[in-house]
């Protein structure tokens, strides 16, 4: 726990310690460290955080990898990209919140801290009746998933959707959101277990990308049809079999890559022949605006699914910081079934 010493000297800008995961060179997992480092100081319209818990998201890992990046990694992508825990102390400008409360915060990084501060239009109350810890879970999958099937699209009842990655932190919710809005499910996933979990979790049609090609699953599936939107973390390497998977006018969402800097070929005919629509989405590149607004669609539309239990974050794994690596190692594995929980070693 953090005494009120914390909170006083940051008031008068004094610098206090706390720990953190990150790193800040390029290489394996074990460039990943826990250190202490400098508590982060609040600004008038921030609130400073007790880090009840955070995850590992893929693109926590990304910089790590890129050795043409001449820059401090650490600092431009800390990882931890969501949180939940207590307010510990509110800025001069804040309103609508205090020292006590509960809150869950989508993050430009810096979760897996026992510390953070976070603009107060960046964080939203947890679900009801749901721990603390596992409502690290949700925001940003959440917040991702809303933003690419309702504000990017307009997904709608009797629609078909491929999830890539269908047992991974995004794909779990995913499949549930989108069959609670009436939609024909498809999933993919590369072991037995993974395709297990889609299917449990509602998918109709699960497919194990190791063993078929799965966009001749998906037509034989829709009677040739196609589906009407793909959600891919895959990226170049189902890129050719998305193409032939989507319907006539489908949509391919790409939210990350298995490879960010691979390379494919690909025959850019089928687009212009069947209308289709390759878009990204990543929510670190949107307006701090367009993230407040996410937050408060996702506590109006998914918070009072979880609360009856009709969506549920899935929950693989937690580690305690000071075994991040072995946590980054069973990501990179693929050993995870929905998301990876760290949490501070001082709960």
């Amino acid at each position: 726990m953090v005494d009120e010493s914390v909170v006083k000297d940051n008031e008068v800008g004094v610098s206090n310690k706390m720990k953190a995961v990150f790193y800040d060179k390029c290489g394996g997992p074990e460039v990943i460290t826990l250190r202490e480092v400098d508590a982060p100081i609040v600004g008038d319209y921030e609130v400073l955080i007790q880090v009840a818990a955070t995850t590992f998201n893929r693109m926590d890992l990304w910089p790590r990898l890129d050795e043409n990046d001449e820059n401090d990694a650490s600092k431009k992508y800390p990882i931890g990209m969501e949180c939940s825990g207590k307010i510990l102390r509110t800025g001069k400008f804040v309103a609508g919140w205090k020292q006590g409360d509960e809150v869950c915060a989508l993050l430009q990084g810096g979760g897996c801290a026992d510390l953070v501060a976070v603009p107060a239009y960046h964080i939203i109350s947890p679900p009801k009746k749901l721990d603390l810890a596992s409502a690290a879970a949700l925001p940003r999958a959440a917040c991702l998933i809303w933003h690419c099937f309702f504000l990017m699209n307009k997904l709608t009842n009797g629609q078909k959707v491929l999830i890539h990655g269908g047992a991974g932190g995004v794909g779990t919710l995913a499949i549930q959101i989108a069959k609670h809005y009436g939609c024909q499910v498809f999933a993919t996933a590369g072991s037995k277990e993974r395709v297990e979990l889609c299917a449990a979790l509602g998918a109709d049609v699960c497919i194990n990308h190791k063993e078929e090609d799965f966009s001749q699953r998906v037509k034989a599936e829709t009677n040739g049809a196609g589906v009407n939107y793909i959600l891919d973390c895959v990226g170049v390497n189902f890129l050719n079999q998305n193409v032939k998977s989507l319907a006539y006018r489908g949509k391919l969402i790409i939210i990350g890559f298995e490879d960010p800097w691979g390379f494919v070929n690909f025959n850019s005919k089928a687009l212009e022949d069947m209308e289709l629509e390759i878009m990204g989405a990543d929510l670190n590149t949107l307006h701090l605006v367009e993230k407040a607004r996410l937050l408060l669609l996702v506590k109006k539309n998914i918070w009072p699914l979880v609360e009856v239990g009709s969506i549920k974050p899935i929950i693989g794994r937690a580690y305690t910081f000071d075994k991040a690596v072995d946590a980054l190692r069973l990501i990179e594995k693929h050993g995870n079934l929905g998301k990876i929980l760290l949490i501070p070693d001082n709960t």
